[in-house]
């Protein structure tokens, strides 16, 4: 939702295209490696929300914003 309007934005897929280097690293990985790579991009996900939450309310309680971050990261903001 905008704050302008106050209507729901809607988005559109973005497709990026990986640089052929970069392809070559992600193939060179084991797959214990690549799973490595998806838990750290998970994790900080998880804390960028978290410290968004905390920051947009600074009185609510540890639970609260427990419970705000995993709806979040379950759902979306929306």
């Amino acid at each position: 939702m905008t704050q302008a309007t106050g209507r729901s934005e809607t988005r559109r897929p973005c497709v990026e295209i990986l640089d052929n280097a970069m392809v070559e690293v992600l193939r060179n990985k084991t797959p214990v490696e690549r799973l490595a790579m998806v838990f750290d991009a998970e994790r900080t996900m998880r804390l960028m929300l978290q410290a968004d939450v905390v920051w947009r309310h600074p009185d609510w309680s540890a639970q609260q914003v427990a419970e705000e971050t995993a709806r979040r990261f379950c759902r979306g903001s929306g």
